[in-house]
């Protein structure tokens, strides 16, 4: 028969302790850069690869002779803009949890595993338990997180516009600053 101590799961809490503390990592923060971040700004282009794709997915090209219209300008500038970048990352974010928040919850599993103390002789001493939940929403919980899903996301659709629209009005008044310094 083994031992009392052998059977015993508080030899297994050391262990499973240690095991924790050895998957925790720490990252030093890093300091930001603010030079590198200034030299990326300054190095955007109208050559830049990226201007050229999304004018070619509009069925235009860089003009050869150098002479960008207004259209052509808008396009580079939405491409080449940190704060177009971040409103459409937001609103890629938003429709994601729009089709997040119309799916049924998923089912839980749990289990536990318990040491019966007062143990009859050639029984197992440990009992192993199961419980499958499933949750059941009622009153349209989850169209009411869809549609205030849909919501957010409408509104960070007309703030990607408005982020957009005013890219392009920054970018019509430099223009006729320039033209008319010329």
């Amino acid at each position: 028969m083994p031992s009392e101590t052998a059977r015993s799961p508080s030899h297994a809490l050391p262990l499973l302790a240690a095991l924790l503390c050895a998957a925790c990592v720490h990252v030093a923060p890093a300091p930001l850069d603010p030079s590198a971040h200034a030299e990326k700004l300054e190095r955007r282009s109208l050559d830049d690869p990226a201007v050229a794709a999304a004018l070619a997915r509009r069925g235009d090209a860089p003009p050869a002779d150098g002479r960008w219209s207004l259209d052509e300008l808008t396009v580079a500038a939405w491409t080449l803009r940190p704060d177009v970048a971040v409103a459409e990352a937001q609103v890629g974010a938003a429709r994601a949890r729009a089709n997040v928040e119309g799916l049924r919850p998923n089912p839980s599993v749990d289990g536990s595993l318990e040491h019966v103390t007062n143990e009859t002789q050639g029984v197992s001493p440990w009992v192993v338990g199961a419980a499958l939940g499933l949750t059941i929403e009622t009153g349209g919980k989850r169209e009411i997180r869809r549609r205030r899903a849909l919501a957010q996301l409408e509104s960070l659709e007309w703030q990607l516009a408005e982020t957009m629209w005013s890219a392009r009005a920054a970018l019509r008044s430099a223009l006729l600053e320039h033209a008319f310094a010329e």
